[in-house]
């Protein structure tokens, strides 16, 4: 029996409708902005770009010579300025340098600490140092300057010019150590995220738990990232 020619034209009617709306939908999805790439943890945040760790050659706590790059290109690293002598913020630094040496020790994530009193930390003392906060020599060096000397042009360089932070032996604040006195070293607490380039990825306050908890993050998955 043949289709009333009103059916029939129902019939086109809803074809070519749907013909239409389909081929609008495959244009529409044709013609939408690719996605974004979501960012690496490796991505460098603006307000940092351009800032990285500058070349050095230093000894570490087994007197080895370490530089940049041997021990920080190629990897992600924790970074932190302090000096052995310090009773302030430095025994601070340290311990949330041992917790983080311990959350990411099943990846490949290392650390560096950077002496800012060379002129007494030699690689004796920074030995001494990494003992009393179990550190892994391994993946955790401890730096100085290898004839000794005045604050480390390392520090100067990614505190003072790259941060605007201070870094000066203040003499209106006097700290007991084992000779005697001597002027504290003012520093900040910042522990610094470092790229496998030698480029700053974050700046994290030492003091506060949510920032630790936050460098840690970011450093397992900046390890995870850093493909050879």
């Amino acid at each position: 029996m043949n289709m009333p020619v009103f059916a029939r034209i129902i019939i086109t009617v809803l074809l070519t409708v749907f013909l239409c709306l389909g081929g609008a939908l495959l244009v529409l999805s044709l013609n939408r902005p690719a996605q974004p790439e979501p960012p690496s943890p490796l991505d460098q945040p603006r307000h940092m770009q351009g800032i990285a760790m500058p070349e050095f050659s230093l000894v570490d706590q087994d007197n080895r010579t370490q530089t940049r790059a041997g021990l920080i290109d190629g990897n992600v690293t924790i970074v932190g300025f302090v000096f052995s002598r310090c009773p302030l913020a430095c025994p601070g630094m340290m311990l949330q340098m041992s917790k983080l040496s311990e959350t990411l020790r099943d990846t490949s994530v290392r650390l560096a600490s950077f002496s800012i009193d060379p002129a007494y930390d030699g690689p004796e003392q920074l030995s001494e140092f990494a003992g009393r906060f179990g550190a892994d020599s391994a993946r955790w060096r401890l730096l100085t300057e290898p004839r000794g000397g005045s604050i480390t042009q390392v520090a100067r360089k990614m505190l003072s010019e790259n941060f605007r932070e201070h870094i000066r032996e203040d003499e209106s604040t006097k700290i007991t150590v084992s000779t005697g006195e001597m002027a504290n070293i003012e520093h900040p607490p910042h522990l610094f995220l470092i790229g496998p380039r030698g480029e700053v990825l974050g700046r994290y306050n030492s003091t506060r738990p949510d920032e630790m908890e936050a460098l840690a993050a970011h450093a397992r998955a900046a390890g995870a990232a850093n493909k050879p």
